[in-house]
């Protein structure tokens, strides 16, 4: 096992991601620095700060997608995420992109996706080609597809780009109605968007992080 990031089921349990004095840089450029962390499990986090801080590579490094230089995370998780880009499969609809995601389906029928989805969708975009639908349209889908998945923790980066403030009520209500006692790390520069999320605060500054509930 690579030194750099150690699982420690024992230490991290089922209850916490910890990251524990992690250190990446990009060429010079030091990105984060002797950054720690944690997040209890089933609460939900904003991770904030301004543009460049590093706020994605730390969502990378917490879901394994980059290892750091120094360092290490504690975790037993299983992540779904919303990237930035929304990473649909474009030549289908939007509930044959949550099903996707769904190991055989999983215990959700096409029936109960529909209707999940019409709550951030009008019922005729449900069934037409995502390349056709809006940019918040899609930002919507890739939402829904993170929070309908069966993983244990959802990471969101920058999930309400491009949504007017009553959709993004909308959004925000969804992921707080689908949390269902999981953790879940969203990515924003907005305070309004932690108040209204009633979430916990992973502030970042000059590669450092404060945690703040």
């Amino acid at each position: 096992m690579d030194s750099s990031i150690i699982l420690r089921e024992k230490e991290a349990g089922k209850n916490m991601i910890r990251v524990d004095n992690v250190s990446k840089s990009y060429g010079d450029k030091r990105v984060l620095n002797n950054v720690s962390c944690e997040f209890e499990d089933g609460k939900i986090y904003c991770i904030m700060g301004e543009s460049g801080v590093g706020k994605t590579t730390l969502i990378r490094l917490i879901m394994g997608l980059e290892k750091p230089d120094e360092g290490y995370i504690s975790s037993s998780k299983q992540f779904a995420a919303a990237f930035q880009e929304d990473r649909l499969l474009e030549d289908r609809d939007a509930v044959d992109n949550v099903m996707f995601v769904l190991k055989n389906g999983g215990s959700k029928s096409r029936e109960q996706t529909e209707q999940y989805l019409s709550e951030l969708l009008p019922e005729d975009r449900l069934h037409i080609r995502v390349d056709s639908l809006s940019g918040g349209m899609r930002r919507r889908v890739a939402v829904a597809r993170a929070m309908l998945s069966d993983r244990n923790t959802i990471i969101l980066d920058e999930p309400f780009t491009g949504l007017d403030d009553e959709t993004k009520k909308t959004v925000i209500n969804f992921i707080k109605k689908w949390q269902n006692n999981r953790t879940v790390i969203v990515v924003t520069h907005s305070y309004t968007d932690s108040e209204m999320l009633g979430a916990g605060i992973c502030m970042l500054t000059m590669g450092k992080a404060i945690v703040t509930m």
